[in-house]
């Protein structure tokens, strides 16, 4: 972990297995959406047990180092370095916080994939209590709330043909919109007493 100019804090996501880390994005049994603040069940932390949700050959369930105690408020950008063999291929970005979905972030691809993919996400607004680990869940789909990518370099909307594929993750770097304790806080003596128009 390292803080970064301003009120950012880089941490890197590991699944329980360690890195890399692989899965199959099959649009034929796309990830399902989940709506913003839902559950997530079951959620058993950085060190589950056989058959939990983290297991899944759908995706890479991963989680942060304990996080110190403040405030995450904005996007959060992620880095995911990984390998994949299809001809285009999204990248869907989940991240939640005491066993609850923070926000999720959609990479729309087209053409050949780059090693590295960036994913900005929208704003978050979420207190951080200390030790709290985040869970990032790296998938090939977020259905039905976006179109299931063919993989094979046609229009969503029109494919005929799906195809799965396999892909690898090598590292998932989180660049959090990390704010401490107090960092927010006004100073009695700034606020004005009285405002006259």
């Amino acid at each position: 972990m390292r803080a970064g100019d301003g009120p950012t804090l880089a941490v890197d996501a590991v699944p329980p297995g360690g890195l890399p880390a692989g899965f199959v994005a099959d649009p034929d049994r796309p990830v399902r959406s989940r709506a913003p603040g839902a559950p997530v069940a079951p959620d058993p932390g950085p060190d589950p047990g056989p058959g939990s949700d983290t297991h899944r050959s759908d995706r890479v369930v991963a989680h942060t180092p304990p996080l110190p105690a403040g405030a995450l408020a904005g996007p959060l950008v992620v880095t995911v370095t990984g390998d994949t063999d299809a001809l285009d291929a999204d990248w869907v970005v989940r991240v939640g916080l005491r066993g609850h979905d923070l926000v999720t972030a959609v990479h729309r691809h087209r053409g050949p994939a780059s090693r590295q993919v960036v994913v900005t996400t929208p704003p978050v607004g979420a207190a951080v209590h200390e030790g709290d680990r985040l869970r990032v869940e790296i998938a090939g789909h977020h259905w039905p709330a976006h179109a299931r990518n063919p993989h094979t370099g046609q229009d969503p909307a029109h494919a005929t043909a799906l195809r799965a594929d396999h892909r690898t993750v090598h590292a998932l770097r989180l660049d959090l919109p990390h704010v401490r304790p107090g960092r927010d806080e006004v100073a009695a003596a700034a606020i004005p007493e009285e405002v006259t128009l």
